[in-house]
């Protein structure tokens, strides 16, 4: 099982809370999974991953800046929640079957997506 944050950056999130803190985010500015709207960005990069990954696509996944440098910069500023990822598919074989256990996006900038990589009988 690969779980990481495919996106995952706090630091926008801080910033917008930081505005309004401390009064709490408004009812019409949840999400339907009672976090904020999800941002544009953060579902175009999940949606790019989660392809790459049902395509086991190593190529993509280990170059997300080819998708855009600002598309990668806004989703991870750093790398250490998105590198898991390429471990895990590194370590599957492309006949293996994916499937997404959890999908869902926190706070709008934050992908909770698991990928779940299991051998296909033979």
């Amino acid at each position: 099982m690969g779980s990481s944050h495919y996106v995952y950056t706090l630091l926008i999130r801080c910033a917008d809370r930081r505005k309004s803190y401390p009064n709490p985010i408004p009812e019409q500015g949840r999400g339907s999974n009672g976090g904020i709207d999800e941002d544009a960005w953060a579902e175009e990069f999940d949606h790019r991953v989660k392809k790459a990954i049902a395509e086991h696509d190593v190529e993509s996944l280990s170059a997300p800046d080819r998708w855009g440098r600002s598309l990668l910069a806004e989703a991870h500023p750093t790398l250490e929640h998105y590198a898991p990822i390429l471990c895990c598919l590194g370590s599957t074989d492309e006949r293996d079957r994916v499937s997404y256990p959890y999908e869902g996006m926190e706070f709008g900038a934050i992908s909770m997506r698991m990928a779940l990589f299991e051998p296909v009988d033979t």
